[in-house]
């Protein structure tokens, strides 16, 4: 039997909590998760041109303005990919309203914990 592999882009400007996801989502026995990183918007539009992940997931700090005009860009080039936006806990209303300009959802980076991450 073949397992699932979800496809993760992870879009992040500010390295400190990249490696925490991906050792969290790469831990995972099912589905198993290939994630790719990038911390451009350049980067980001190689990736989807190369590629079609499942999932993108973009951590709005670090960006201007919160990350949202990011999401913008993002929904943009790839409207069809949902995205999973991840903020620290002062920042969770950009979250909300990265949810409500169209991300799948949200989740608290410095709450997150590998079930959550995984759902």
């Amino acid at each position: 039997m073949g397992s699932t592999h979800v496809r993760v882009l992870l879009v992040d400007a500010d390295s400190e909590g990249i490696s925490r996801f991906i050792e969290m989502l790469q831990a995972q026995r099912a589905p198993r998760f290939q994630v790719e990183h990038t911390p451009t918007i350049a980067g980001a539009e190689r990736h989807l041109r190369d590629s079609r992940p499942d999932v993108i997931l973009l951590e709005l700090s670090g960006w201007q303005q919160g990350g949202l005009p990011m999401l913008a860009l993002l929904q943009a080039i790839a409207p069809a990919i949902p995205i999973i936006v991840t903020a620290p806990s002062d920042q969770e209303h950009t979250a909300l309203k990265a949810v409500n300009q169209g991300a799948q959802d949200y989740v608290l980076s410095d709450q997150v914990y590998d079930t959550l991450l995984v759902r």
